[in-house]
């Protein structure tokens, strides 16, 4: 499968932003994390009988909202959506230019829109980490998508951006240790893995932890599938720590939330 990109643009905000608006106060959570990307991908099949008809219509304190806006990307997909289980070619659908560009990396949301032969489409946001995480970037597109249907206000659920006033920053001259990005893996061949929980092993999974909790409290024994998940994760973290290791690793955490429907 081909990708390849057919139009960049930069799209503006249509109306000033709100003098009280101007900075986006970090958090110290935020201090302390590089500066990375959450990529989110979301497709939309084609409806019976659809033909494709693409081009019938042509510093660590704050983050300043200046009005210069977000990247939008349109491609051309040369496949059908089908395909997309391949992991290597949903990487060709996030705009990643931003991620590894030093000069991109000052942009704090980028947009691609990916266009299939079949006329479906898939649209990838990329929003900082620093921004919001991945609960908050749903709630953003449910939001923004909500908006471009002209919904009634009060049916649209806003995403609150509050952790600086929940972990406040540290003050200006503080030196903080943050955790740098590594670009030096760009062009290397690398083996990644995964592991896959299904639903009946997570079920287990509580149920062992919840028979060999000493707690009497339903709530505290019972633990959330984030919960279990993390346990067992950070357990086998601690298993492997004791275990001599030859080569080098790297860690990436994920979230364990449930699967978003986006609306």
């Amino acid at each position: 499968m081909k990708v390849q990109v057919i139009s960049k643009e930069i799209i503006k905000p249509s109306k000033p932003t709100p003098p009280h608006l101007r900075n986006f106060k970090l958090s110290f959570l935020d201090q302390l994390l590089p500066p990375f990307y959450f990529p989110i991908v979301i497709f939309y099949s084609a409806k019976d009988g659809h033909e494709s008809n693409n081009n019938d219509q042509s510093h660590n304190i704050f983050v300043e909202c200046n009005e210069k806006g977000v990247d939008y990307i349109e491609a051309k997909v040369n496949g059908v959506m089908s395909d997309f289980m391949n992991v290597d070619v949903v990487n060709q659908l996030h705009p990643w230019y931003i991620v590894f560009d030093d000069v991109a990396k000052e942009a704090q949301l980028a947009v691609q829109v990916n266009l299939f032969d079949c006329g479906g489409i898939a649209i990838s946001v990329c929003l900082s980490h620093k921004i919001a995480d991945g609960s908050a970037q749903m709630t953003f597109l449910n939001s923004w998508a909500a908006t471009a249907r002209l919904a009634p206000d009060k049916q649209i659920v806003y995403p609150t951006f509050d952790s600086a006033d929940i972990f406040p920053a540290l003050p200006p001259g503080v030196q903080v240790s943050s955790l740098e990005s590594d670009d030096s893996l760009q062009g290397q061949n690398v083996v990644t893995k995964r592991f896959l929980f299904s639903a009946s092993k997570i079920t287990a999974l509580r149920a062992r932890i919840a028979t060999e909790s000493s707690s009497s409290d339903i709530l505290s024994k019972y633990p959330t599938r984030t919960e279990a998940v993390s346990a067992l994760v950070w357990k086998s973290f601690m298993e492997t720590s004791r275990v001599k290791v030859t080569r080098e690793f790297a860690l990436s955490v994920v979230a364990g939330n449930p699967t978003t429907t986006p609306k």
